[in-house]
């Protein structure tokens, strides 16, 4: 049997997980607004560069945990995506027979743009961070975001002659920024789908497995929509989801949560039990009242359901996670 140490350690990683691709998304949506609306970049490169090493953090916990059996220490006490992924890329990135994963592995080490991209959020997270406070104290190595910015713009028009003719010939901007937008998000894409499709298709053990809600999205990209995402519209336009009646005619897994046996503060407002369900597609819900809402991003993402939060029967502050383990465990 597992330690309640250990549990607590999976769901905090688990946690982190969610939060790494949550950044990511919102800095994807402020990269494809930024190059449209303004020139204010550091939102975006913190953002990406904190989600991106999140993420490769996560990935190494996950792969440590499954082949060393054990968590790592100092190994991952860096803001250097460059080595971290290069320590993930070593020793925990399995190809196995899959083409989409020896596909993946060529993209993380033979894409030359992918390189100066990522070696641009190392630099960012090591030197420019905290530039202004840097330049204050006297910090001994400085780079300032618009270098890094302008250094990896002229890189990818150098790799492209057509934008590099227009810009002479017919100065067009905007038709530059987007083609820089474009390019970037679907370089971001294709990196994020090679990590986690590494959850699923790798050599990573069921742990990752269980959080697959968080980064469906990524998971679920076909080369065919790399690039097409307006992060704005699918994650951020307010879409109105109602919940849906509850049926008990299927296969599904539940367990009701009765408010007299639970130790914590009771979250919903409107009810004293709750049955918490396990589908087969992994989404996670939680029935209130005879509705059904979800606990997860998958059921929110295929099923369309509002969380308890959004449908205002949840105390906001009051945490959910003891009714998401109670139905992931099911």
């Amino acid at each position: 049997m597992e330690s309640d140490d250990l549990i607590q350690k999976k769901i905090r990683l688990g946690d982190e997980l969610d939060n790494s691709i949550k950044q990511i998304i919102y800095g994807l949506k402020e990269l494809q607004i930024s190059l449209k609306e303004t020139s204010y970049f550091f939102i975006t490169f913190q953002l990406l560069a904190s989600g991106i090493e999140r993420l490769m953090k996560c990935a190494i916990c996950y792969g440590s945990l499954h082949l060393d059996d054990q968590f790592p220490q100092k190994e991952i006490y860096t803001h250097d995506i460059t080595e971290l992924l290069q320590k993930f890329r070593s020793k925990y990135f399995k190809t196995g027979s899959k083409t989409a994963l020896v596909d993946d592995l060529k993209f993380l080490t033979q894409d030359v743009l992918l390189q100066s991209l990522i070696d641009s959020l190392s630099k960012f997270g090591n030197y420019a961070r905290y530039y202004n406070l840097n330049v204050v104290t006297g910090a001994p190595k400085i780079l300032n975001i618009e270098d890094i910015w302008d250094e990896l713009q002229k890189k990818f028009i150098s790799s492209r002659p057509d934008l590099m003719e227009k810009l002479v010939e017919e100065p067009d901007y905007k038709m530059v920024d987007n083609e820089i937008s474009n390019y970037l998000v679907s370089c971001f894409e294709k990196f994020v789908r090679a990590i986690v499709r590494q959850f699923t298709l790798g050599d990573m053990g069921d742990e990752p497995k269980r959080y697959i809600g968080s980064y469906y999205h990524f998971l679920t990209l076909s080369d065919d929509k790399i690039g097409n995402t307006d992060y704005f519209d699918k994650f951020f336009k307010k879409e109105i989801k109602n919940p849906i009646a509850f049926s008990s005619s299927d296969s599904t897994k539940r367990k009701t949560i009765d408010s007299k046996d639970y130790n914590s503060l009771w979250p919903f407002i409107t009810t004293n039990s709750v049955i918490v369900q396990k589908h087969q597609n992994s989404c996670l819900t939680v029935v209130i009242n005879n509705m059904t809402y979800a606990l997860n991003g998958m059921a929110m993402q295929i099923l369309k359901l509002p969380t308890p939060f959004e449908a205002n029967i949840a105390y906001v502050g009051r945490s959910l996670r003891p009714f998401i383990d109670a139905a992931n465990s099911l």
